[in-house]
C-alpha cells in the first residue's frame, strides 16, 4: 500500500512539474516578452559655446533630449523579436518613435541636463508584427 501512494504522490508531483514547465515555455501569441513593457531612456546634454545662460539651459536641454531619443531608438531596434532577428530589422530605416513620454528634466548647476525618457512598446510591436508577416 506504501508503495502506491509513492508512486502516485510521485506522478503528481511530475505531472504538477510538467504543467508548470509547459505553461511556463508557451506563447501562445508568439510575441516577445518585451511587447507589453514601458523602455526608459536617459540623456544628457550641455549648451555649451552660448554667451546668454537662457539659451545654454535650452541649449542643454535640448540636446539632453535629442541624446535621450537616440538611446531611445538604439535600444529599441535591438530588441529581440526571435532567435535571429531585432525590432531593427523590421522598423523602417527613418523610423522615429512617437508616444515617448518626458518624465523628468534636471538641470544641474555646471550647466549638465539630464533627461529621462519613457516610451510603451505596444506600438513597436504592432509596427514589428506587421512587417514580420510581410517577410
Amino acid at each position: 500500500m506504501k508503495f502506491v501512494i509513492c508512486i502516485m504522490r510521485y506522478a503528481f508531483f511530475l505531472s504538477l512539474l510538467l504543467l508548470l514547465l509547459g505553461c511556463a515555455s508557451l506563447n501562445y501569441d508568439n510575441s516577445p516578452y518585451w511587447k507589453n513593457d514601458t523602455l526608459r531612456s536617459t540623456g544628457f546634454g550641455i549648451g555649451a559655446g552660448m554667451e546668454n545662460p537662457g539659451q545654454q539651459k535650452l541649449m542643454a536641454q535640448r540636446a539632453a533630449k535629442i541624446n535621450a531619443i537616440n538611446s531611445l531608438v538604439l535600444q529599441i531596434k535591438n530588441l529581440p523579436v526571435d532567435d535571429s532577428s531585432k525590432a531593427g530589422d523590421y522598423l523602417p530605416p527613418s523610423w522615429q518613435p512617437k508616444g515617448f513620454v518626458e518624465e523628468s528634466v534636471t538641470h544641474q548647476s555646471d550647466g549638465i541636463c539630464v533627461t529621462t525618457l519613457t516610451m510603451p512598446l505596444e506600438e513597436v510591436w504592432q509596427i514589428v508584427s506587421q512587417n514580420s508577416k510581410k517577410k
